[in-house]
Parts: C-alpha cells; sequence; structure tokens
C-alpha cells in the first residue's frame, strides 16, 4: 500500500537534487512512493535520478517538455497512487526522518483531509506563521495563510474530486493552489513538529521574468477573488500588501526596463480593480498609497519616457485604462 506519493518537480537541479533524494528515501514510513517530473531539465538532473532508481525501486521518473513547477507537480498527481500526496522542491530537505510518518498517522488518526506542521528554514526565520504552536484543528477562515504549502500533506482523491490543481504557471501558483485546497477543505490538523526544511529563499524578485510577473498578477488577482468569495478579511489585506509591496517593485522594474508589454498593463488593472470592486475593501484599513497605483501612473504618465508604445492600438488601450481609472475614484 502507498501510503504517501512524494512530487518532486525538477527543473536543471543537478546541484542539490541528491541530497534531496537522499532525504525522502531516508524517511521512516514505509510505503513511500517518489515521483520525480523533470520539466525539461538540460542538466544531468535525469542521470542522478536514474542512478538513485538502481538502488530505490519507490522512486519514478517522468519527463516533460518545459511548462513550469505548476504543471509538473500537476503531472505528478495524476501518476501518483498514494492515500495523501506530499509536495517537496528538488532544493529542499525533510529536517527529520520521521516528517512523513508524523503527518500520516496524525491524518490518519484524526480522519482529515489535509495535515501539515512547522517549517524550518536555513536561517531560522520563524515569521510568516511558520510554526504551529499547538497541536490540533485549525479552522482555514481563522488561519488565511496561503504560503509553505509544502509543509503539508494532501488526501489525494480529495484533490482529484475537487478538481484542484495548480495554476499551469510559473509563478505565485502554490499559494493558489492551497488556497483553492483549504477554500475546499474548511480545516485542516496541524502539528507542532517541524516537518519540513526550505534551504533557499524562494521570495526574491531580482530575476523575475516578464511572463513571471504577468503569472504572479494573476495569482494575486485569483487569490482576491477567492478571498472575496469566502470573505477572507486577512487573507485579502495580505494581497493587497502584496500589490503595494513585492509587485509594486518588480514589476516597476521590467515597465521602467522598458520590456512590459500590454498584457502585464491590463492585469495590474485588474488587480486594481479586483481590490477596489471587493466588498472587503475599506479605504480606512486598506492603506492605499501612491506607490500602489504607481505602474499604471507610469503608464499613463511616462510611457513616452519609459515604454516604446507608440502605435495607436497601445495609445488607445492607455485611454481606455485611464476612463476606467477615473470611474473607480
Amino acid at each position: 500500500m502507498v501510503r504517501i506519493s512524494v512530487i518532486v518537480p525538477i527543473y536543471n537541479s543537478a546541484n542539490y537534487l541528491q541530497e534531496t533524494l537522499d532525504s525522502i528515501c531516508q524517511q521512516s514510513l514505509d510505503g513511500l512512493e517518489i515521483i520525480c517530473v523533470d520539466d525539461g531539465s538540460t542538466d544531468n538532473s535525469a542521470d542522478i535520478v536514474s542512478q538513485n532508481m538502481s538502488n530505490d525501486d519507490r522512486i519514478k521518473y517522468i519527463y516533460q517538455e518545459n511548462q513550469g513547477p505548476g504543471a509538473a507537480r500537476n503531472n505528478g498527481i495524476i501518476h501518483s497512487s498514494g492515500l495523501y500526496v506530499a509536495f517537496m522542491d528538488s532544493d529542499d530537505a525533510y529536517p527529520r526522518r520521521d516528517s512523513l510518518e508524523l503527518l500520516y498517522h496524525k491524518a490518519i488518526q484524526h480522519n482529515v483531509t489535509i495535515c501539515g506542521g512547522s517549517i524550518i528554514d536555513l536561517y531560522g526565520d520563524t515569521s510568516d506563521d511558520r510554526l504551529f504552536s499547538e497541536e490540533g484543528f485549525v479552522d482555514f477562515d481563522k488561519y488565511q495563510s496561503t504560503f509553505w504549502f509544502t509543509r503539508y500533506i494532501y488526501n489525494r482523491v480529495f484533490l482529484i474530486d475537487n478538481q484542484i490543481q495548480f495554476p499551469n504557471s510559473r509563478c505565485y501558483e502554490d499559494p493558489v493552489f492551497l488556497l483553492n485546497a483549504m477554500c475546499k477543505a474548511k480545516r485542516f490538523y496541524a502539528i507542532c513538529e517541524p516537518v519540513y526544511f526550505q534551504k533557499e529563499s524562494h521570495t526574491s524578485g531580482s530575476s523575475f521574468s516578464l511572463d513571471q510577473i504577468k503569472d504572479y498578477a494573476k495569482g494575486i488577482i485569483q487569490s482576491l477573488s477567492l478571498a472575496d468569495s469566502f470573505q477572507y478579511t486577512k487573507l485579502f489585506d495580505f494581497n493587497v500588501s502584496l500589490l503595494q509591496g513585492h509587485f509594486r517593485t518588480i514589476s516597476d522594474q521590467i515597465i521602467k526596463a522598458g520590456k512590459a508589454d500590454q498584457e502585464l498593463f491590463t492585469l495590474i488593472f485588474q488587480a486594481n480593480t479586483a481590490v477596489f470592486s471587493s466588498s472587503l475593501f475599506s479605504a480606512s484599513r486598506n492603506q492605499i498609497t501612491e506607490a500602489f497605483i504607481s505602474p499604471i501612473e507610469c503608464v499613463l504618465c511616462s510611457c513616452s519616457r519609459f515604454y516604446e508604445i507608440r502605435n495607436r492600438k497601445g495609445i488607445r488601450f492607455l485611454r481606455s485604462v485611464k476612463r476606467s481609472i477615473k470611474k473607480l475614484f
């Protein structure tokens, strides 16, 4: 019986893949399945997986053309057979040999679809809801955090029956997946023990491509929509803060470098609209600063300086955005 299928998306992970596979293979839980989904690697990641497969028949290898981590994880879910599935990034590890065993037995004992534990990282950061201080059931409408999806295990049939998948994107796909799962499950079971070790920071935007930033915007828009539907005020405010902060910073960099396109401007406008049109928006609580709409202001006021939008179609688009903004204010 396969108790947990561990899904590992791989893309040019040769430098750290062996340590990650060692960490999974050394888990104490019987009935593991390890599914490595190669997302079009061009290094020797496939050779490393092949060498490990010869020593451990629990490891499976799947190759796909490069589509991003979300698509790779979805492919892994399709090919999995475990009662539960877990997700491991190819540069991370488990902090203890019984991480999966702890999660599995608690999930079975309490008959839950989602069970999670604390997460630790290389720098010992304990912020951002990384640690659970008490064991027990947690109602998601009170918790409302959509990060650290790798700290949980998920009932496989629950995911399939509810068609819960990762967006086919290259950025911010995991918070959307976790939010969709939690909206369906309503609650999860938490344990205090650390069950996942994140070795690298996954939050830097210094090297974001245009496509990644657009996927980031799409993820925020989806999150805002779900937060509005379920009246998750805390989650709504958090995504507003992302627009004001991290997303604004990296999108401004792309825009000022002249690399933005019309789709990005449209997504920025849609994200702003999702905020202002929501029943959760409160001008007194959500301190909307000038910086919040600065990407749009850049387009409207400074495009001649920063961007090469010279054709009539681009000008018509900018005018339509300006008219729509005036309606919001």
